[in-house]
């Protein structure tokens, strides 16, 4: 319970955080999906400030920031994103969130990395975080989302 209410906790604070953030252009030409976020994470792992590993066993990503950071896919069939919310838990069952931001197809820059605590049961995890995640998207997809642009 004390790692849900800690999650729960951390997604206010990055959400009213991030706003200076958001509002900041981004200089990168790389857009993903949630998709690829999630599957960058759940291949590469992550590599923290201090040179420190994780793998990600799941990953939860969300786009964020609106027209600063949105495009549409060509044919007006996805939004494609350069920033995102992520939450991910670890094979030891280390639950982390923190904002990244792309940098190339494969490469991208974390910060705001939280360390919330342990859950050692997968499913328990997803379960918990799914809804707050969608919950998130569906707060993100509010702010719009640039036209395609090649």
């Amino acid at each position: 319970m004390k790692l849900r209410i800690t999650i729960v906790l951390a997604l206010l604070c990055a959400t009213t955080a991030s706003a200076h953030a958001a509002s900041t252009r981004v200089n990168s030409p790389w857009y993903w999906t949630s998709g690829v976020c999630k599957s960058v994470l759940q291949s590469s792992g992550m590599q923290l400030a201090d040179g420190r590993t994780f793998n990600v066993a799941k990953a939860f990503c969300v786009g964020k920031g609106g027209l600063k950071t949105c495009q549409w896919s060509s044919g007006h069939r996805t939004r494609l994103y350069t920033d995102f919310y992520a939450f991910a838990r670890s094979y030891d069952g280390v639950v982390r969130t923190f904002q990244l931001r792309t940098h190339g197809k494969d490469d991208y820059r974390s910060w705001d990395i939280k360390a919330l605590g342990r859950e050692p049961n997968a499913q328990k995890f997803s379960d918990f975080v799914a809804p707050l995640a969608a919950a998130l998207a569906q707060q993100e997809l509010t702010k719009g989302c640039a036209p395609y642009s090649p």
